[in-house]
């Protein structure tokens, strides 16, 4: 009969038997392709100094990207950072090591066999992650076909293209290509897989705070250079920018100091002080956003879409500042003319009165003594033009057209008419430059 007390010792024996015989077969599995490996990599029979297939075809890379982050463009440096795992793929025939399964490998393996010197071709500083320990994966499968992927972050060139800033579209390319090996050692080839060479990790990566990623082409190129032609890849990813920032802090900000300034069409035109202090403050504010943007952004040869806005209201604050000087302007002829035609009639009521007092006195000498005439009238005319120097008699003459329409031009009427025309010019001759300015930048920036 058996009894637990000989069950017990069965089942442990069965048990240990069954570990040992695992470890045992794990031991002698390890042991193998440590053996394996130490053949291929034997120094005698595998060189790592010489490419597979030396004397052979080209080495065929497949790359892969899985990209990770992109920061944003930087506008004054004109470059941007990504941070991406790069996958290679070729085939070397000497580490074909015959097993049934793919063979994961630490990242000193890298030491001792071939890979290539890919390089990317615009980077402006890149780096190889080294946290916690160098991140670089390599798996060899049964014919020699190895996967090498390695995280880097790489702040590649972007040359950028401002004129429709910041309604615009930028293309920033990512090229690699080897750095000693032409097209006779080493062609590069994009995967042809799910992902077609580029995938998203997490997807969201192509939400950023002022770009959005709309498109990523992948282009095989051929560069020449005086050693040969090198195969080379481009990956070129297009961003759009979002400019809601711009619109409530530039184009919201630079349309409102605008109509600050037509604030002063309600002002009478003898309150200056007030007038020109609307005036002067809002041209100030507006240079001052035009000098805030302006140095924050690099400084390029042509004329950007912002700058055409900025400089228009610019222009608006500066007329609406002119309006009122030539406002002040013919106020003052306004004036003048006043005075002057106030003269003008005390002349002739002076004139009048003299004649007057003459007439009455010719009248009487002629009553009295009709021999005194002829003296009388000689004692007139000396009376007339001893006065005469000082005061012309005004006499009647028709106005010229030139003459009438400098008098209406110095009207007061005139110069009313220009206030509330300019109320009227003004917002009308803005909005349809607002209409016309956003118009012709989203078609050009669709055309892009």
């Amino acid at each position: 009969m058996i009894t637990t007390t000989t069950i017990f010792p069965l089942l442990l024996y069965i048990t240990y038997s069954l570990t040992h015989s695992a470890a045992l077969k794990s031991r002698v599995k390890a042991a193998r392709m440590t053996a394996i490996l130490d053949d291929m990599i034997n120094k005698e029979t595998y060189d790592k100094r010489l490419r597979p297939n030396y004397n052979g075809k080209a080495v065929e890379i497949k790359i892969g990207f899985w990209t990770t982050s992109i920061d944003p463009i930087d506008v004054m440096n004109m470059d941007y950072t990504i941070d991406l795992f790069i996958r290679q793929e070729w085939v070397d025939p000497r580490l074909n090591h015959h097993l049934n399964e793919t063979i994961q490998l630490s990242h000193g393996i890298v030491n001792n066999i071939w890979t290539p010197d890919t390089y990317f071709v615009n980077a402006k500083t890149s780096r190889v992650h080294r946290v916690t320990n160098l991140n670089v994966m390599v798996m060899l499968a049964p014919n020699g076909l190895i996967k090498y992927n390695t995280r880097v972050t790489v702040k590649a060139a972007c040359n950028l293209d401002l004129r429709l800033f910041p309604i615009d579209k930028q293309t920033c390319p990512l090229i690699l290509e080897s750095y000693g090996y032409h097209m006779g050692h080493i062609i590069y080839r994009w995967e042809t897989n799910s992902s077609n060479g580029i995938s998203f990790v997490p997807k969201h990566v192509r939400l950023m705070p002022q770009y959005q990623i709309v498109d990523v082409r992948l282009l095989a190129e051929i560069h020449q250079y005086v050693v040969g032609n090198f195969s080379a890849l481009r990956a070129n990813f297009s961003f759009v920018r979002y400019y809601s920032y711009f619109l409530s802090h530039i184009y919201g900000t630079s349309s409102v100091i605008v109509v600050i300034s037509w604030m002063a069409f309600f002002l009478p035109r003898d309150q200056t002080a007030a007038r020109v202090g609307v005036g002067v403050t809002s041209l100030l504010t507006e240079v001052t956003v035009i000098d805030m943007l302006n140095s924050a952004m690099p400084k390029v040869s042509y004329v950007k879409s912002i700058d055409k806005f900025l400089m228009t209201c610019l222009f608006y604050v500066f007329l609406s500042l002119a309006e009122y000087c030539i406002v002040l302007v013919l106020d003052r002829r306004y004036k003048k003319l006043l005075k002057r035609k106030k003269k003008e009639k005390e002349q002739e009521q002076l004139q009048e009165k003299i004649q007057e007092k003459l007439r009455r006195k010719n009248w009487w000498v002629k009553s009295a003594c009709p021999s005194a005439t002829l003296e009388t009238k000689n004692h007139a005319h000396v009376v007339h033009s001893t006065r005469g120097d000082d005061h012309h008699p005004i006499k009647p003459s028709k106005k010229t057209s030139k003459q009438e329409l400098l008098d209406w031009l110095s009207s007061e009427r005139f110069i009313e008419f220009i206030d509330t025309a300019a109320l009227v010019v003004f917002p009308f001759s803005f909005a349809m430059f607002q209409i016309c300015y956003w118009l012709s930048g989203i078609q050009e920036s669709s055309d892009f």
